[in-house]
């Protein structure tokens, strides 16, 4: 069987002759990875082709590492007023940009982060109905193709294609659009205080990412799957109470998994960080296919969630990015083990890796024996 293949058979079918194997290496990684011998893109004349910032080109982690599935693209340009972006502060190390949500957020320069929350406009519905709304409003009804890398996912689907690699386009949704836009306060608050303004956002949103994914279905092509990345936890638990998701998001969810079901056939993943075991079965109730990345390292256990849920969904994850990090060989290998093993008593399908990406932290030796360990126990 095709590496396609297989990964079709753990997501529709539940079941496979093997587990299955998919990771995420930051950029930053790749680049860390290179110096300690990963491969790298050469022209027809064995020269390196480098990138505009001077290093040198990484081959693709699914070419190089055999993942099964693989990113073809599928984010979009998601903010109201497109295209606008103005620099407010900068350094040599970082810079400060306000977008066209009226947020500024401060970004490294030369190297991976999670960008610094410094400002957001959209304080008010007063606002959000004055200045941002009438933009989102016209985009969902008439979807801008500038908005989209069509092409660029066009060419990465049929290369995935023409390796027998199975393919995914993915994109964050309405929770953290919301965040982007109001910020976690005003977000937080205004689910308690005005939560039909909230209810207004998401539900409006949920076309705009309906329209922009059936134009680029049809420009680019459809791919496997599809990934929906809403981060509803942190460390130690979820962000706002289960009854509020409950109420107000996961009806969304609902209907753009049905969307996407009825319309293209194809399983939907939901991601979601941190700690979010509680709401696993509201993700089975909305209908998803898959769930990424239950990090271990906020309490989730791959292994307990398979033996609950394993026969609802099929699970993207689970090993510890921290103990990655350590490169302990004897921890790494009895975790990895620990892992399959598990899921596969448990008759839970598995794409085994991470439980959330690969971090500068983790040597490119570290990672490779780690892939001997998963093709060790994978059968």
């Amino acid at each position: 069987m095709t590496r396609a293949e297989v990964a079709d058979r753990l997501m529709r079918k539940r079941q496979a002759p093997r587990t299955g194997l998919y990771d995420k290496p930051w950029f930053d990684t790749l680049d860390r990875w290179v110096s300690e011998g990963y491969p790298v893109v050469r022209d027809a004349q064995g020269d390196v082709v480098f990138m505009e910032n001077g290093k040198p080109r990484p081959q693709l982690p699914a070419d190089v590492l055999g993942f099964d599935m693989a990113d073809a693209g599928g984010w979009m340009d998601n903010i109201p007023i497109r295209g606008y972006r103005v620099v407010e502060q900068e350094s040599n190390e970082w810079i400060a940009v306000r977008d066209g949500s009226g947020a500024l957020f401060k970004q490294w320069k030369h190297k991976s982060g999670v960008p610094e929350h410094m400002d957001f406009r959209m304080a008010t519905r007063e606002i959000w109905e004055r200045d941002y709304r009438p933009h989102v409003q016209r985009a969902a009804e008439s979807p801008e193709i500038e908005r989209l890398k069509a092409d660029d996912n066009a060419r990465m689907l049929a290369y995935y294609r023409g390796q027998g690699v199975y393919t995914e386009y993915g994109h964050g949704f309405v929770w953290e659009q919301l965040r982007h836009c109001l910020g976690d306060v005003c977000m937080f608050e205004s689910l308690l205080t005005d939560p039909a303004w909230v209810e207004d956002f998401v539900w409006l949103y949920l076309d705009f990412y309906k329209a922009h994914m059936e134009l680029l279905m049809e420009r680019a092509g459809v791919p496997d799957c599809v990934w929906v990345y809403e981060d509803l936890g942190y460390r130690n638990g979820l962000f706002c109470s289960p009854r509020i998701l409950e109420d107000v998001f996961f009806p969304i969810y609902r209907a753009y998994v049905e969307f996407i079901h009825d319309s293209y056939h194809v399983p939907v993943v939901f991601h979601c960080c941190g700690q979010m075991e509680r709401v696993i079965p509201m993700v089975v109730e909305a209908g998803f296919d898959a769930l990424n990345p239950m990090e271990n390292k906020s309490g989730n256990d791959v292994v307990r969630i398979a033996r609950t849920y394993g026969d609802k969904l099929t699970l993207v994850g689970g090993l510890n990015g921290m103990m990655l990090e350590r490169g302990d060989r004897a921890q790494l290998r009895a975790e990895t083990e620990r892992i399959i093993k598990g899921c596969q008593d448990a008759g839970a399908p598995l794409f085994f890796g991470s439980d959330h990406s690969v971090s500068t932290g983790v040597s490119f030796a570290t990672y490779q024996y780690v892939l001997e360990q998963y093709h060790q126990f994978k059968e």
